[in-house]
């Protein structure tokens, strides 16, 4: 039986009877995280009383007989995270319904990543975060890459993309929207430095939405609690000190001048 109380011992639910004893208890907010004796996991919002994960089984990424889970977490946004014994972490999608690789140690993409010519002038490593917890590092930022001089560079750029690209899909899924800001930013500048323009116009696509006003459009203007234009208005200069990029530069800013005159 699992029975939850307020702060001030109050009460909240009735017992909540589980399929099998409790192995580990988390608490972060109202949220409640359960992993059970038979590896089972589930994630309760107690204050708006809806169930986040139900019964979800760990087995699918404890492969092996000797894996463990070494650490857990349960960030602000309810999102449950696994730290094995062999250096993976993976967290719970709700809305995919499936478990997501975030993090991995022995991951070659990070130990090869070089982006240091992309940071900007004040140490922007420093971003705190359910990310960074996992990860338990700062960032190599290429320093690793700067001693393998004998890889080509083309390698290293494709290892570097790879890698900007994961955390940044990392961030989003784990809702951490200070740490989506900073690889986002962190990516777009890698692009702009490298003149990767189709990645970077898609990714200004997405952020500036329709113009015109349609019915049928999909697009959401913010993710993870950000404004997607105020996240464009950002990188504009970002893209303007390329002059390759002069022109992607100037249909951004007219397009968003365009919005604002609305």
């Amino acid at each position: 039986m699992l029975s939850v109380f307020s702060t001030c011992g109050r009460r909240l639910l009735p017992p909540i009877l589980l399929p099998s004893p409790i192995s580990t208890l988390h608490c972060t907010g109202s949220y409640v995280m359960a992993l059970t004796a038979a590896a089972t996991l589930s994630v309760w919002d107690v204050h708006r009383q809806v169930v986040v994960v139900k019964e979800e089984s760990l087995h699918s990424i404890l492969a092996g007989s000797d894996m463990t889970v070494s650490q857990i977490l349960l960030t602000q946004h309810g999102i449950p995270v696994m730290n094995l014994s062999n250096g993976k972490a993976y967290c719970f999608n709700p809305s995919l319904s499936t478990w997501n690789l975030v993090s991995d140690k022995q991951d070659s993409l990070a130990q090869c990543a070089d982006f240091r010519s992309s940071l900007p002038p004040q140490d922007a490593m420093l971003c705190s975060g359910p990310l960074a917890i996992i990860q338990g590092r700062a960032s190599t930022s290429g320093r690793q890459a700067a001693r393998l001089f004998s890889v080509p560079h083309v390698v290293q750029q494709e290892t570097t993309l790879a890698y900007l690209e994961n955390q940044v899909a990392a961030a989003l899924t784990l809702q951490s929207s200070h740490e989506y800001r900073h690889w986002l930013l962190l990516y777009a500048r890698y692009l702009v430095n490298e003149g990767f323009e189709y990645r970077l116009r898609e990714i200004c696509k997405d952020l500036l939405g329709p113009v015109h006003y349609s019915t049928g459009s999909q697009w959401e203007s913010t993710v993870v609690g950000l404004r997607k234009r105020e996240l464009l208005k950002e990188l504009l200069p970002v893209i303007g000190q390329n002059l390759r990029f002069q022109r992607l530069f100037t249909e951004c800013q007219e397009q968003l001048d365009i919005l604002r005159d609305k």
